[in-house]
């Protein structure tokens, strides 16, 4: 808003401030857990998750596997999961372990979800849950989605947000005694990530937020809609910002506002949706 210096020293007196050191690992992953994040996903879907013995699912981007093995337990089918974080893989088979799962169901991998093009690998459903707006390049994982996937009654089902752009994005506003609008966009990069170094992260210096761990992208909800027909998927269902919905007015127009080409990279903040690769023409 004002430069790198005035902005840091304007947000300075607002930020919360967390005893400084490494963050605090979270609790161990639970299947059980998993279960209630995997029906709370597929009903935000309206149910576009199948769940079947025969099929082969691939959960991009699975962290520490808890809806992975959530998954696997629920269709009885073949699960495979994908990070790049070592950590993440490792509490995802120690979780895997310690459970009466298959070993031959349930497969982690260490590794980009990219790198699976050259595999061969098919799959009947991807999932991709709170996952999207991490990756350092979106457009090539959906094009790397749409080569994963079956030829016949496959889908992608994705939910993830906030988008970088949305009013509130939870991925700035943790920093502060209260959430800015817009703080992403208002305020310098530099001075954000100076505050977030100094008092909430500071075992993880960045210049950028996608140098972050974990990464931060700053895909627009424009660029997201462009990108799935441009890799080769139709829409099935589509909602956005469903955390409104609970307040009709607000979810009224919300609803509204991002369907207007104009401001609608400004108001998405979450999307869930299912999409089917078309090979029509290929």
């Amino acid at each position: 808003m004002f430069g790198p210096r005035l902005d840091y020293w304007l947000l300075r007196p607002i930020v919360r401030r967390p005893a400084l050191g490494p963050v605090a690992p979270g609790p161990a992953p639970d299947a059980t857990v998993g279960g209630l994040r995997l029906r709370k996903f597929n009903k935000r879907l309206a149910g576009g998750i199948p769940l079947a013995e025969g099929l082969r699912y691939l959960d991009a981007g699975c962290g520490r596997g808890d809806m992975a093995v959530a998954l696997a337990q629920a269709s009885g089918g073949f699960v495979k999961g994908v990070d790049v974080n070592p950590a993440s893989v490792g509490a995802a088979r120690r979780l895997l372990a310690s459970t009466s799962l298959d070993p031959a169901k349930v497969e982690f991998e260490c590794a980009d979800v990219l790198a699976l093009r050259e595999s061969g690998e098919k799959f009947d459903v991807v999932v991709s849950h709170e996952a999207l707006e991490h990756y350092a390049d979106p457009e090539a994982f959906l094009a790397t989605c749409f080569e994963l996937l079956k030829d016949d009654g496959s889908r992608l089902v994705a939910g993830f947000g906030p988008l970088f752009r949305a009013p509130l994005n939870t991925h700035v506003d943790y920093m502060f005694k209260f959430p800015i609008p817009w703080a992403a966009l208002l305020f310098s990069e530099t001075a954000l990530l100076r505050l977030r170094s100094e008092f909430h992260r500071p075992n993880d210096p960045a210049a950028r937020w996608e140098d972050i761990k974990g990464g931060l992208n700053r895909m627009r909800y424009s660029q997201f809609l462009h990108w799935v027909g441009c890799c080769g998927f139709t829409t099935e269902r589509l909602v956005v910002n469903l955390q409104l919905k609970r307040w009709p007015p607000l979810w009224a127009v919300s609803s509204a506002l991002v369907r207007l080409p104009v401001l609608r990279d400004y108001f998405a903040t979450s999307v869930y949706g299912v999409f089917r690769p078309s090979r029509t023409g290929a």
